[in-house]
């Protein structure tokens, strides 16, 4: 199909275009979104996903949130909530994620 924001072809099943990310309405199923915001030297910088920031700033990214004091938080509605707990369940299971919970 061809995208409706940049024109360019992708793939009728997928949820996005995959040059610009643009939402495919014609789309089913679930859709996955990423926004990354880095403040740093006093400016915040919003990038669509980790691999679109600059090299030497996805490696400190990369330092600073894989180390002891690192975290996961997810936001999800009911339905998201749910999901999670089927894909945390299997991850269990494998024995690599410990589970954690929040009101």
């Amino acid at each position: 199909m061809t995208c409706s924001r940049c024109g360019k072809e992708f793939e009728e099943a997928e949820a996005r275009c995959p040059h610009c990310g643009e939402a495919n309405g014609g789309a089913s199923g679930l859709f996955q979104t990423s926004t990354v915001l880095i403040s740093t030297g006093g400016a915040d910088l919003v990038y669509r996903s980790v691999e679109e920031i600059p090299r030497g700033l996805r490696t400190r990214l990369l330092k600073s949130t894989s180390g002891g004091n690192s975290g996961t938080i997810l936001i999800a509605d009911q339905r998201g909530r749910k999901e999670i707990g089927r894909v945390a369940g299997k991850l269990r299971e494998l024995g690599t994620v410990q589970a954690g919970r929040s009101g």
